[in-house]
């Protein structure tokens, strides 16, 4: 190896250090853009049906789905706003009973005693005696999740606005003769991950419809806010629909073994019903993901980056494994057949 060559090697590689760090040091920003990506795939879509049916022009379509989308959350902070805060102030106060009930019924156990112990210990580490230190804290949390929900909103509008141009932009990154496939691979990763959030979205709705009527009708307070908290953890696969139990039986526990041993049944059946019916149905369209894959991923993105990466990791997943397919699998291995199921 000559000097020259030897240099332009080294040259490369301390490129793909700069970029590596690069991205190491704006990990954070990753799961707000992929967000931002998701919804402006989903007010792209719809201002192109819109445009379909109706000839408008495309911006005033997106300015349509935009504006539509906002009203419809007002109007349903209006109808439901002071009863879901209502609830809510009645759910933090019951969730402590839920608490005092739980910890006397571990007491009662050979190891729920040292169990306590040691999350109590925990928590008084972890606070360190600052309470204040905690509420500023949580403030500036509040603040930065209000941040990145704007962030993300506005990334969506700007890329739905023109995502032709972006298109070409990733595509120009590609040598000529293969950019017709690289368009190709991209139409299929949109198809792919706008039918997996259109059976998503699906299912959070008719979960935490179900979710919610069924705590209504055992009696347990605060239906309405669990409901919601089942729709909005619906999207987590698998850890997201566990996580939504824990405080509807803390709710219940107050109100007897009955009343949870009937939270638990309604939990069970709705899940069942959710795995084996619904879901098979909204995304027989979309890329079919190993419930393995799901689990690990959404642990490990969850300790990458946080409560976006929990969030977000599945359709991360969804989009990968379709590149996987369609580049790896197809053009370089050259399977196309779709293995039979066994």
């Amino acid at each position: 190896m000559n000097t020259g060559e030897y240099v332009r090697r080294l040259l490369i590689l301390a490129v793909f250090l700069i970029i590596g760090m690069a991205l190491y040091r704006i990990s954070g920003l990753l799961p707000i853009f992929f967000a931002s990506i998701m919804f402006a795939l989903i007010f792209s879509s719809a201002a192109s049906a819109l445009t379909s049916r109706t000839r408008v022009p495309r911006a005033l379509a997106l300015v349509v789905v935009v504006v539509t989308l906002l009203l419809v959350i007002t109007g349903l902070s209006v109808l439901f706003g002071q009863r879901i805060s209502v609830q809510i102030q009645q759910l933090s106060t019951v969730l402590p009973s839920g608490f005092d009930h739980l910890r006397v019924m571990l007491k009662n156990t050979s190891w729920g005693p040292k169990l306590i112990d040691e999350v109590r210990n925990a928590d008084l580490t972890a606070a360190g005696g600052n309470i204040v230190s905690h509420a500023v804290g949580a403030v500036g949390s509040v603040f930065s999740v209000v941040a990145d929900i704007v962030l993300i909103f506005f990334g969506a509008i700007y890329l739905a606005a023109q995502p032709d141009l972006y298109v070409r932009g990733m595509l120009k990154l590609l040598p000529l003769e293969i950019r017709p496939r690289g368009a190709e691979v991209l139409s299929a990763i949109r198809n792919k991950l706008l039918h997996w959030l259109l059976g998503q979205f699906i299912s959070m709705i008719a979960v935490g419809t179900a979710f919610g009527v069924a705590l209504a009708v055992i009696g347990v307070p605060s239906s309405i806010v669990l409901g919601l908290i089942a729709a909005l953890l619906e999207f987590i696969p698998m850890i997201g629909p566990m996580l939504a139990a824990v405080p509807a039986l803390l709710v219940a526990l107050p109100q007897g073994g009955s009343t949870v041993l009937s939270v638990v049944i309604a939990f069970v059946i709705i899940q069942q019903i959710e795995s084996n019916v619904l879901v098979p149905y909204v995304q027989k369209r979309a890329v079919e993901l190993p419930p393995v894959v799901a689990l690990f991923s959404t642990v490990i993105f969850g300790l990458l980056f946080g409560v976006l990466g929990l969030i977000f990791a599945v359709p991360l997943v969804v989009m990968l494994m379709i590149a996987v397919q369609e580049i790896y699998v197809h053009d370089i291995l050259g399977d196309r057949i779709k293995p039979a199921r066994p």
